[in-house]
């Protein structure tokens, strides 16, 4: 495995940390909308934990495993082509 793809994948796997890291620092429990609106507070948050806890991972996942499955993707990622 090149050196340049594992370093690509170990960013994208910190980049899962990250999205953990925003997803406790954004707080919209003061808005307005959350306040008013108790059921749509609570379909917000069951669509962002779903979005942020499994999809977006599942995504990246799936992504890795493309890079080292299909070295031809890589190589078309770091190819100077203009």
């Amino acid at each position: 495995m090149p050196i340049g793809l594992l370093i690509l994948l170990i960013l994208f796997s910190l980049g899962i940390i990250i999205l953990h890291y925003m997803k406790e620092i954004v707080n919209l429990n003061n808005s307005s909308v959350f306040k008013n609106n108790e059921e749509f507070a609570k379909k917000f948050i069951l669509g962002r934990d779903f979005l942020v806890d499994k999809f977006i991972p599942f995504m990246v996942f799936i992504y890795q495993l493309l890079l080292i499955w299909m070295p031809v993707i890589f190589n078309n990622m770091i190819s100077d082509k203009e």
